[in-house]
């Protein structure tokens, strides 16, 4: 077995080195995929709550407008 330069013999091989690291890097990997999955279902539950609060305005002045016509009608008819 070949080992790192500067090895007394109890260290990792060059194998065990290379494997460790490839390792690391495919757990780096799916932590950024997970990070970018979990950001990515953030930014869309945002965007579904601003749609809703905007919804909600709309509705909200829609039946303010409603009011104020249906109380002109009704002060109108009063005349």
């Amino acid at each position: 077995m070949h080992r790192l330069p500067g090895s007394t013999g109890t260290g990792p091989t060059a194998k065990e080195v290379k494997a460790t690291e490839k390792k690391d890097a495919a757990e780096k990997k799916a932590a950024e995929k997970k990070a970018a999955k979990k950001k990515k279902a953030a930014e869309k539950k945002a965007a579904k709550k601003k749609k809703a609060a905007e919804k909600k305005e709309a509705a909200e002045k829609k039946a303010d407008e409603k009011k104020a016509a249906d109380e002109k009608k009704a002060a109108d008819e009063k005349k």
